[in-house]
């Protein structure tokens, strides 16, 4: 509802905040740290740059690569919705990361982690973006189980989880 009234979709939003949090990229690096397939991040930042809320410029290390950076617009919305978005899920800060999807048959799946949840620690260690969850997650050892504390509407839980491998 948040997103909507701000007329922006899922994936603008997830690449308008990972742009605002982590500053210029290339539409390779953004596409990887978002998630969203290469043709979709270009649809997305299309929109994203008619509304002036991105902008794109050539990469001055490497003239051949173009970088997308958020605008001052873009910023603004940003630093507005985060609030909102952690209050819509009954988060007192706007810290963790929220599930966008979970693969069907997934270590997350049987788990028990669903779309919309946040994920605010692994094994006891506070994540407050996708940085500290990706090196984290990177410090797993193979076979070995997770313990994940999520907020989930009003419900906060630990779920375990056993990576696939």
């Amino acid at each position: 509802e948040i997103l909507g009234d701000a007329e922006l979709t899922l994936d603008q939003w997830r690449v308008l905040r990972t742009l605002t949090e982590r500053g210029p990229l290339s539409m390779t690096d953004l596409s990887g740290l978002t998630r969203i397939t290469g043709p979709t991040v270009t649809r997305v930042v299309d929109r994203l740059v008619e509304r002036s809320l991105l902008y794109r410029n050539v990469d001055p290390a490497d003239r051949r690569r173009v970088l997308v950076h958020t605008g001052e617009r873009g910023q603004r919305l940003c630093r507005s919705l985060t609030p909102q978005i952690a209050e819509s899920l009954g988060l007192e800060k706007a810290e963790g990361i929220v599930v966008s999807a979970v693969e069907p048959g997934s270590a997350a799946d049987e788990a028990g982690i669903r779309r919309g949840d946040v994920i605010v620690e692994i094994d006891r260690k506070p994540i407050r973006n996708l940085d500290e969850y990706k090196k984290s997650i990177a410090t797993v050892r193979k076979g070995k189980g997770v313990l994940f504390l999520v907020r989930r509407g009003e419900s906060t839980l630990f779920l375990a989880l056993r990576p696939q491998g």
